[in-house]
């Protein structure tokens, strides 16, 4: 999500809402307003609807839906897309992060949580170091090489997930 900002400010075809211009910058803006706006709206029916799902479905589907939401945003360059991409995004976030956590509570024991809770908290600084990477590459990939790079990085996503998941269960 690093690259989103990039790819709206370059690539955001302008338009006017109500005479309110809306460019790159706004449509972020617009975007995470959306967010909030679905989460706190429609969160507890989201999570009625996945309660009897099953971790690997939650976390997968959340991911492959969060993963298609960007792809969207990124191959999208005017307000249409940009919601829709929105709504994706909020979608996936919205079946994952449940699930996620809940896993995350249950993979911690008692005696290790403190060293999961260090490596969970390593990972956010690595993201971000990959992610700047990522957007540095954007001028050189551009906007159909970043969504190809959010392919990968959704099944980068998924599969360990998956993993944990079945080692988990095997216990």
């Amino acid at each position: 999500d690093y690259y989103l900002p990039v790819h709206l400010s370059d690539s955001f075809l302008s338009t006017r809402i109500f005479g309110v211009e809306i460019y790159g910058q706004r449509m972020l803006t617009m975007f995470l307003l959306i967010n909030t706006l679905i989460i706190i709206l429609f969160m507890g029916r989201i999570n009625h609807l996945t309660r009897n799902w099953s971790r690997r479905t939650g976390i997968g589907l959340g991911i492959l839906i969060q993963g298609l939401g960007f792809i969207i945003a990124f191959l999208g360059d005017n307000l249409i897309w940009e919601v829709v991409a929105a709504v994706v995004v909020t979608l996936g976030e919205m079946i994952l992060i449940p699930f996620s956590q809940s896993l995350r509570a249950d993979l911690m024991e008692g005696e290790h949580v403190g060293t999961y809770t260090g490596a969970f908290s390593v990972t956010q600084p690595v993201a971000a170091v990959l992610s700047g990477l990522l957007v540095s590459l954007s001028a050189i990939y551009g906007n159909i090489g970043m969504s190809l790079f959010m392919i990968v990085i959704t099944l980068l996503g998924i599969l360990p997930a998956l993993r944990a998941i079945r080692m988990h269960e095997a216990l």
